[in-house]
């Protein structure tokens, strides 16, 4: 029986259309050469902006954050979460921070403050400067994204940095992209800051409700080179005795007992530190012993002042703490068939210092200050108080 003219085209036609399909997909699809349905962002046009004066830049934020020229770190927003690039041309999101993800990593390249573009923002991985851009279809809706072509680019890749009033963070301003907003039937320009909602990041007027502070956190450890102690604003905000030794000896004998000796006792001193980093955190190594200039405490006529500064050693770690040596000089009296006891006192200072420190990096070798209050003790006016009484056992 020979097949039907039907069957016969209903089986080429299966045959070709099988045979397309395994040929598509034998090939890789050219994506689409449309931005927008790549989902790709696009550079502003400067000349849809108005035209404003641009902020000044802070010299004493720009001292600061210049620190990390020529280091790669993490931009860090809130509950371990951090700014992540997803590619040329696309959103940054934010993500759970993850170790040594170049995609999370980011630079700065820095121009003198008084030039157009004084922070430049840089992913690590596309080695593209971050900026400011909207899609096609939405050209009044900005976000934040890496750059698609690694060429010069002005308008929407400035950045300002915004010191937040605790000294703890930063807004990320764009310095060229503003809007204006009628305050009091007054018109006032900002410009626009990221910002986050639902999980995606944005840009749009920072207010107290919706922003994002963020924290850089460069990406290697650092050990704590110098410290120094400075007594300008200083304190001593308590003062009180306490004892520091104490014995007791008798002398059983019928003849008076003499001997002279040296007191020698080691004070354990835990200290702590409160150190503002300006929105800059990073790893530091622990354990680190230095050596510094601590201003010592005096006492005179009933009045604490600080006096003579003192080398010493001190111990940064966990528990940070310094060691304190005590010396003092005994005549030991005994009569015959008696009790000898003495107390060794010491006032104790509780001292509140300014504190700066140098960390150095690990790896690269650069250096961060950091300033801070030391808040600890101090010892001074040592003195003896010696009792001897009859052993009424003989």
């Amino acid at each position: 029986m020979k097949p039907s003219i039907y069957y016969i085209k209903l089986m080429i036609f299966i045959l070709l259309n099988t045979s397309l399909l395994l040929s598509c997909s034998r090939q890789d699809i050219k994506p689409p050469d449309n931005p927008e349905e790549r989902g790709i962002l696009l550079e502003l046009d400067s000349t849809k902006f108005p035209v404003v004066k641009k902020d000044t830049v802070v010299k004493s934020v720009y001292d600061i954050l210049y620190q990390l020229d020529g280091l790669q770190f993490y931009i860090k927003a809130y509950d371990n979460l951090v700014l992540q690039s997803y590619g040329k041309g696309k959103n940054l999101l934010l993500e759970p921070i993850a170790p040594d993800d170049d995609s999370q990593l980011f630079y700065f390249k820095f121009s003198p403050p008084s030039s157009d573009n004084p922070y430049m923002l840089y992913s690590v991985k596309e080695n593209t400067a971050i900026g400011v851009g909207a899609y096609a279809k939405s050209p009044d809706q900005y976000f934040p994204f890496t750059q698609r072509s690694g060429r010069p680019s002005s308008f929407g890749f400035s950045w300002i940095p915004v010191l937040n009033p605790e000294r703890t963070a930063y807004y990320l301003d764009s310095r060229d992209v503003s809007g204006t907003v009628v305050i009091d039937g007054k018109p006032k320009p900002f410009n626009y800051s990221i910002r986050a909602e639902y999980g995606r990041l944005f840009m749009g007027k920072r207010d107290f409700i919706q922003y994002l502070n963020f924290v850089f956190v460069p990406n290697e450890e650092f050990i704590l080179e110098s410290i120094q102690l400075d007594t300008t604003g200083g304190k001593i905000t308590n003062s009180r005795i306490t004892r520091i030794d104490y014995g007791l000896r008798v002398n059983t004998r019928s003849t008076e007992f003499r001997e002279n000796v040296l007191l020698r006792d080691t004070l354990k001193s835990e200290f702590s530190i409160q150190e503002t980093f300006d929105g800059i955190s990073f790893k530091k190594n622990k354990n680190v012993e230095l050596e510094t200039d601590l201003p010592r405490v005096s006492s005179s006529a009933g009045m604490n002042s600080f006096g003579k500064k003192e080398k010493i050693k001190m111990n940064y770690g966990p528990k940070p703490y310094r060691t304190i040596v005590t010396t003092y000089p005994m005549e030991i009296v005994i009569p015959a068939y008696s009790w000898f006891s003495y107390d060794l006192w010491i006032v104790q200072h509780t001292v509140e210092l300014k504190y700066k420190a140098v960390y150095r990096g690990v790896k690269s070798g650069k250096s961060i200050n950091v300033s801070g209050v030391y808040s600890g003790y101090d010892f001074s006016n040592p003195y003896l108080e010696v009792y001897t009484r009859p052993n009424k056992t003989n």
